[in-house]
């Protein structure tokens, strides 16, 4: 399937999902995205250092497991300035990473920047549905309030029978960015990853410089990297690359640079109707077996089974009555 194929089907999903919204729960849209974070950033990018490889080792000073080690930071933006600095911040860590005593050392994080001391510093099933309740939880009243509409992508952690009951007990729908193209419709790789992880680097080159033997500790590291949490995503507005992307208002302020990559001739016209299954199979891997009907109606196969058996009923002319019971004739 091509791009152009891809996000045609996406963008049905999503504007018909907007449209589901009930008249008095606007819509709220999320992204949700992960990216490692290693523990020890090259501190020789982006300079010119004249001097022998066995110097420029010194100056690059890093034990290997801090060289291997890394953590995975769960992101999370809204399109709505004014529910950002609600939304949960998660830093994932194993146990070697985040270790008792650094976490410790670090005490209470602020601005709902949140850490997660698992067995692996790779989101899973089971930590995503934890991370969807961490979502509910600071929404508060706003779950109730707003029609809260999560795009994620279709990786393997994400899509699960579990993730989408908990998802929707939570009151959270989810829609999924079609494979290969996040690059180009997720708001998290196009616009926040690349100046988050700018300032990360530069932060903690500073750092490093300012260390007599180049060392900069784990504790430091975190600290560094909250601030740039804090620094970029908190407090900011990611209207703008929900309205790039092509998110918001039926794609009416999509990127015309995203409208060429995606093979698309002068504005987008999508009307808010869900495509089929067949349409949509194009979004996930594949070989990956999922029930895409239930993702797109967002209902449970009971719901699936009552609606079919509405919808049936009303092909049967309108009730009648004899003799003083309801009776239903096929004529």
């Amino acid at each position: 399937m091509t791009p152009h194929g891809q996000a045609t089907a996406y963008f049905q999903w999503l504007n018909a999902a907007v449209q589901d919204a009930p008249p008095n729960r606007p819509p709220l849209l999320l992204n949700m995205d992960e990216t490692a974070i290693v523990r020890h950033v090259t501190g020789l990018r982006g300079t010119v250092v004249k001097a022998t490889s066995k110097a420029r080792a010194a100056i690059d000073r890093a034990s290997l497991s801090h060289r291997r080690s890394c953590i995975s930071f769960l992101a999370c933006i809204s399109e709505d300035v004014n529910i950002q600095p609600q939304l949960p911040q998660v830093l994932l860590g194993n146990h070697n990473v985040f270790t008792l005593q650094v976490l410790r050392s670090l005490g209470e994080m602020t601005g709902n920047i949140v850490l997660w001391r698992e067995k692996s510093a790779w989101n899973c099933h089971c930590t995503m549905r934890k991370w969807l309740t961490l979502v509910a939880k600071s929404l508060g009243p706003l779950v109730h309030e707003r029609y809260v509409i999560l795009l994620v992508d279709v990786h393997s952690s994400h899509i699960d029978n579990s993730i989408f009951l908990h998802a929707r007990r939570c009151g959270i729908r989810l829609v999924y960015i079609p494979s290969k193209l996040t690059w180009l419709l997720q708001p998290c790789d196009t616009h926040v990853f690349a100046p988050f992880k700018q300032a990360v680097r530069k932060a903690w080159q500073h750092e490093k410089a300012r260390r007599p033997n180049g060392v900069v500790s784990t504790e430091t590291w975190l600290q560094l990297v909250c601030q740039a949490i804090g620094e970029v995503l908190v407090g900011a507005s990611w209207r703008h690359a929900f309205h790039a992307d092509g998110l918001l208002q039926r794609q009416a302020r999509i990127s015309p640079k995203l409208l060429e990559a995606l093979g698309f001739e002068g504005e987008i016209d999508l009307p808010p109707v869900l495509p089929s299954p067949e349409e949509a199979l194009c979004i996930f891997p594949a070989r990956r077996h999922v029930d895409i009907s239930r993702y797109l109606t967002w209902q449970t196969k009971a719901e699936q089974k009552k609606r079919e058996v509405a919808d049936a009923t009303l092909e049967v002319s309108p009730a009648r009555r004899h003799k003083g019971r309801l009776i239903r004739t096929l004529d």
